[in-house]
């Protein structure tokens, strides 16, 4: 007997309403033994199907790694229902690096689950626990059919939910295991575009006949996160504080040049570490004393603004270099830095009806220099349309549009575009769960629209009518090392989901 049919058969004993925390655990560490970072999601792809074959169900695929899993009853009192989550996680490693997943490593203390010094994978690796468990405990006997929609590369983008074929699903009551607030549930996201900006530079020639030397200015240990859920947090944004500080150098002692500006690992995620790469001749410059006494006043005055990261490190190296390189033209150096400081940043506004909750925002995520010049990659997010549309003009304006001579061959290209969730606050859907959230808390959850982009918004067009929730179990600082999920909260969602799906929509007209 394979591995894969043995651990079937074993969870398969308990059922659909004897959800068991453990048994969710162990299909979490399944599914974390796969790689299934952004755009790997072929072998974890192929792991749901296996399961679904092993267990007898029948499925669809896609050519994008998108699968639906049919679980029949063999009486239908009930409507069908969907649940739905993304196969792929962010795979954030050693110093924000990308990594192999299957690597994860767990840790439990106080209570969570945490990985050893890599992100977690609990967003979304939980919500397809939960679906696998339901998959393989399922007898045939449930008064309604229930559809399994596993979507693939959601982290970079909803480009799997966006190739879903309609035909695929039939239900018109959805529900999404993405969200990360035990206690609540919600009814609706922000719409957001993610940017690529490239921006073509001609390099300056260093023709230094003598030694000079090369000064390496790093930001890092700081909390880093998700920069939907966790930007209103007060994190540093590496990238913002790196041009900052390189600006005010390169402002001060105009000798020098820069050789490159590096930082952050994904559009989604708070940058970490920037480094940028300076150079200067040892003829033209011999002030150091003044140059590590203007570094530490800097120092001194961005982490004034750094209301809560104790472990942000600034520091400074440098070494003596005897060849000859290019470095990135003086004037297109300091465009670059007035370009980053007039991009609009972090919270740039919250909701006017409760000011704990967010409406607008924008993180730069990356920043890399190639040969070609410097690439950009940005993510703004809004509940409101007019507030998306501001920030299209806002970055166009700044890259595009003649407001830097040196940008004008600029490359802008929408890597990704998802529109806002709209609420439905009344649905049936969303009564039905708050009963089960009052059965499992004794009192009505909160209804909340997230920040985060959450995949209904792109179902929404597919299946007009459609009544969609989110759920899920409290996950601190997705997307960073720091992530952990609450195993209590696990349970809490198994009980509220099981309250669901064994009630009628028709008790609550």
């Amino acid at each position: 007997m394979s591995k894969l049919k043995k651990n079937i058969e074993v969870i398969g004993e308990s059922g659909l309403f004897a959800f068991d925390v453990g048994i969710i655990l162990e299909l979490f560490a399944l599914v974390s033994s796969i790689d299934r970072a952004s755009k790997r999601e072929k072998s974890i792809a192929d792991f749901v199907v296996q399961m679904a074959i092993l267990c007898g169900h029948d499925w669809e695929r896609d050519p994008t790694n998108n699968v639906v899993v049919y679980l029949q009853p063999v009486d239908e009192k009930f409507e069908t229902i969907c649940l739905q989550a993304h196969l792929d996680m962010v795979a954030v490693g050693q110093d924000g690096q990308d990594f192999d997943t299957s690597e994860i490593e767990f840790i439990i203390k106080d209570g969570e689950l945490w990985a050893n010094n890599t992100s977690l994978g609990a967003d979304n690796g939980i919500g397809l626990a939960i679906m696998l468990s339901l998959m393989s405990g399922y007898d045939g006997n449930f008064e309604r059919p229930i559809e399994l929609l596993f979507t693939s590369d959601e982290e970079t983008g909803f480009n799997g939910a966006n190739a879903v074929d309609p035909s695929w699903i039939s239900a018109r009551k959805m529900i999404n295991l993405d969200s990360e607030k035990t206690g609540k549930i919600v009814v609706g996201c922000a719409g957001g575009a993610c940017w690529q900006i490239k921006l073509p530079n001609v390099k300056q020639k260093l023709n230094y006949t003598e030694d000079f030397t090369q000064i390496t200015l790093k930001v890092s240990g700081l909390a880093g996160g998700h920069s939907g859920v966790d930007i209103h947090e007060n994190s540093g944004n590496a990238i913002f504080l790196m041009a900052e500080m390189a600006s005010s150098l390169m402002e001060q002692f105009p000798e020098f040049k820069l050789i490159s500006i590096n930082g952050g690992a994904k559009m989604n995620i708070i940058p970490q570490e920037c480094e940028a790469v300076l150079i200067v001749s040892d003829k033209d410059f011999d002030s150091w004393i003044l140059f590590e006494q203007a570094f530490a006043c800097q120092v001194e005055i961005l982490k004034e603004t750094l209301i809560d990261e104790p472990g942000c490190k600034f520091t400074i190296e440098n070494k003596i270099i005897s060849i000859t390189r290019s470095c990135l033209d003086n004037q297109f150096s300091a465009d670059l830095f007035e370009a980053i400081a007039q991009i609009p940043k972090g919270v740039i506004s919250r909701d006017p009806a409760d000011s704990k909750y967010l409406q607008t925002s924008n993180n730069i995520g990356v920043i890399k220099t190639t040969e070609e010049g410097v690439e950009i990659v940005l993510l703004y997010r809004s509940s409101l349309l007019e507030d998306l549309n501001s920030l299209r003009v806002a970055v166009t304006s700044i890259f595009s549009e003649g407001a830097f001579l040196t940008f004008a061959n600029a490359d802008l290209k929408i890597l990704a575009e998802f529109d806002p969730w709209e609420p439905k606050r009344d649905s049936l859907l969303v009564k039905m769960a708050i009963n089960a959230f009052v059965n499992e808390f004794e009192y009505e959850p909160e209804l909340v629209v997230s920040h985060g982009g959450l995949e209904p918004g792109c179902f929404e067009k597919k299946w007009p009518g459609l009544e969609a929730i989110s759920i899920g179990p409290t996950i601190e600082k997705p997307h960073s090392q720091e992530e952990r999920v609450d195993i209590e909260g696990i349970s809490s969602i198994m009980n509220i989901l099981a309250g669901i799906l064994s009630i009628s929509s028709s008790d609550f007209q």
